[in-house]
């Protein structure tokens, strides 16, 4: 049994000469015919044409978007923090404080990468072992 594609095929196979022949004339209407085809040269004038080109039904897109981005450099730069000017003679205390600081940090870090330590061992109690009664059975007779 056939395929759904192979009917479909040979259903359309007599077209074929026709179709070859109107695609021949509608090329030869197109190109002239002492045009040849030029080999594709790659320059940087032609690939900068070509993304030009390219570019070319978008400008008022590609404005807004220059603008938005200047709009957006604009307010990065407005909120940036400033850091303040201290003076020399505070500088030691603030070193001070840095140096503290990293040493806790580091203190921290130490504790959150070292192995954890297993638990003191702590003895266990013994159960007492508590007795039985032993269970009578009585038989009624």
């Amino acid at each position: 049994m056939k395929s759904p594609r192979e009917l479909i095929l040979s259903r359309h196979e007599a077209a074929t000469p026709d179709l070859d022949a109107l695609r021949a004339r509608v090329l030869s209407e197109l190109a002239p015919a002492d045009a040849t085809p030029q080999p594709p040269n790659p320059s940087r004038g032609s690939r900068a044409r070509d993304w030009f080109h390219w570019m070319r039904p978008w400008p008022r897109q590609l404005a807004a978007m220059g603008c938005l981005w200047l709009f957006v450099s604009f307010l990065n730069r407005q909120s940036a923090p400033t850091l303040p000017v201290t003076p020399t003679d505070r500088a030691p205390g603030i070193a001070h404080r840095i140096v503290s600081s990293l040493r806790e940090n580091r203190r921290q870090i130490s504790e959150l990468i070292a192995p954890p330590q297993p638990p003191a061992a702590v003895p266990h109690a013994r159960m007492p072992v508590r007795r039985r009664t032993p269970v009578e059975i009585s038989v009624l007779a």
